[in-house]
């Protein structure tokens, strides 16, 4: 039996199984800046941008299974979300 070594990747290759996902900064919070008008476009518009903005902050790691001989749990971290 031949035993591989699996790649070194920086995103878990899509043959693999998530085990986990912990967030371990859950973001910072971001400011909304929001002007005084009857306009519900630009308020949503501000919201919007505010949430994207948060959502880059977000970090945490991803635990996923490689296939390889044996099965090796292995760690990925991740930032943002999308």
């Amino acid at each position: 039996m031949k035993v591989g070594v699996p790649p070194v990747v920086t995103l878990p290759p899509s043959t693999t199984t998530i085990a986990s996902n912990v967030v371990l900064i859950p973001g910072l919070p971001v400011p909304i800046q929001l002007k005084n008008s009857d306009n519900y476009d630009d308020f949503l518009d501000t919201m919007i941008s505010s949430f994207k903005k948060h959502l880059l902050t977000i970090s945490g790691t991803t635990v996923a299974v490689i296939p390889s001989v044996p099965p090796v749990p292995t760690p990925f971290p991740f930032v943002g979300y999308k």
